[in-house]
């Protein structure tokens, strides 16, 4: 039986990290450090005020989800460009642009953002040239050669995809490995999540489990090279 007594639990596994084929390196650690202290007094306030309760308090709530470390990373390393794979309601995407007022944040989706109930995005949100929506499918190979460009301009990718069992096991690998031009930050969200679990194991790049700081389903940071 998953944990009883909790808001939201799920099954999942845990295994020993020391027979990695890369282990985490200094340089994820520090990154993970700089922006937990920077995330101790980040406060999403205009956010939480566009969101529905639920959201709010999740926006509020840090360690256990990781708004606030989104932002905090992006006032860490000051991006020029960020990616988001996964726009769902916004939620990501605000946290990243509010890390820096001079960061562009592109995210990828295959809905529309405006066909999400209780989307915490608005119009205004993507008419002054700090957010972009792209609608299509990285996981489909055309379209992940038409978007390498912008995908390789990004110094900072936030992966949150649908965990779907079917969707990271075929379109993760190809999307990092068109990415190993040059190091760049990838944060992948619920690695704890038994769909993503072994997946995020075999990842062969330095890559560090940041959950305790992050999301309470799993927060991984890795570098592409």
């Amino acid at each position: 039986m998953p944990v009883t007594g909790a808001e939201d639990a799920r099954w999942s596994a845990i295994s020993s990290a020391d027979d990695l084929y890369l282990r985490p390196n200094d340089d994820l650690v520090a990154v993970l450090l700089a922006a937990a202290e920077r995330a101790r007094a980040i406060s999403l306030t205009s956010l939480e005020a566009r969101s529905d309760p639920a959201h709010a308090r999740w926006v509020r709530r840090w360690p256990g989800e990781h708004y606030r470390l989104l932002a905090a990373l992006v006032a860490t390393l000051q991006p020029a460009t960020v990616v988001e794979i996964g726009t769902f309601k916004g939620h990501g995407a605000l946290a990243l642009a509010a890390g820096s007022s001079a960061t562009k944040v592109i995210t990828y989706d295959v809905v529309p953002w405006p066909e999400f109930a209780d989307t915490a995005l608005r119009a205004s949100d993507l008419d002054g040239g700090q957010l972009e929506q792209r609608l299509g499918d990285l996981g489909d190979p055309a379209y992940l050669r038409e978007q390498l460009v912008t995908l390789r301009s990004a110094d900072l990718l936030f992966i949150d995809g649908p965990k779907d069992g079917v969707w990271e096991q075929h379109a993760l690998a190809p999307i990092l490995a068109a990415l190993t031009d040059r190091r760049r930050l990838v944060i992948l969200d619920d690695i704890r999540l038994l769909e993503l679990v072994q997946l995020w194991r075999d990842l062969p790049f330095a890559k560090l489990d940041a959950t305790s700081l992050g999301h309470w389903s799993g927060t991984g940071l890795l570098h592409t090279a």
